[in-house]
């Protein structure tokens, strides 16, 4: 039995094919880098951004908060390292903020711990992981900025975004610099903001509360780590 299809079926088809093998293509080569990966040495900062009272921005449908993505992620990041012989340093591994009270001026002492914790660790890289938003529901997809004035964050930030662009729907190709308090706190390092998706957007903050899409964009800054240090 013969099955006729019309040519846009036939267009959606081929796209579909493609995708996956552009997918399996990109899995296999990353497996290669990860598994020439020296970590000797090497210490990350995961940096899991908000935290206790201060949750972040909230998903309006699902109600979750940015703070217990960001920690999800973190952790899934902190294990993939691991696993791979890095030495991680988190900023925060419970959902707890680091700061006494939520009162004024809790966020400038939470930030200045983290920048201590920073400074103690002297990494090699930091990752700062964080959810977006904005006024335009429609705008999604994940985006990632780098330390300014800084040839090495901005060489990671593009490796990062090139790992995440196999697996996270709507990736930005733009990857602007921006001034982060968290990365300054250790100029020798690769600095790296990465805004996984936008809790604003119905389609980005239904992915972003499935532990299967945190585990890809764990899995996507990972990559991206290790194809920096394997450079």
């Amino acid at each position: 039995m013969f099955i006729t299809l019309d040519k846009k079926t036939l267009k959606i088809a081929l796209v579909i094919i493609l995708c996956l093998a552009l997918s399996i293509s990109s899995f296999f080569i990353y497996k290669e880098v990860v598994r020439s990966a020296n970590a000797n040495g090497i210490v990350i900062v995961v940096d899991a951004g908000h935290g206790g009272t201060d949750t972040g921005v909230s998903g309006r449908n699902t109600g979750i908060h940015e703070s217990e993505i960001n920690l999800a992620i973190a952790k899934m990041l902190q294990d993939l390292l691991k696993q791979h012989g890095f030495t991680v340093v988190m900023t925060r591994d419970t959902s707890a903020g680091l700061y006494d009270e939520f009162r004024p001026g809790f966020k400038m002492q939470d930030m200045n711990r983290r920048k201590a914790i920073i400074e103690n660790a002297n990494p090699k890289a930091v990752v700062s992981v964080h959810q977006n938003s904005l006024g335009d529901r429609s705008v999604r997809g994940l985006q990632v900025f780098y330390k300014r004035e800084c040839e090495e964050s901005k060489k990671l930030s593009q490796l990062t975004r090139e790992s995440a662009q196999t697996l996270i729907p709507h990736t930005k190709d733009r990857i602007p610099s921006i001034d982060a308090y968290v990365l300054e706190a250790a100029p020798n390092a690769a600095g790296i903001v990465v805004e996984c998706g936008f809790l604003t957007n119905p389609e980005d903050e239904l992915l972003l509360s499935t532990r299967e899409h945190q585990q890809k964009i764990a899995y996507a800054l990972f990559v991206g780590l290790v194809m920096y240090f394997s450079s």
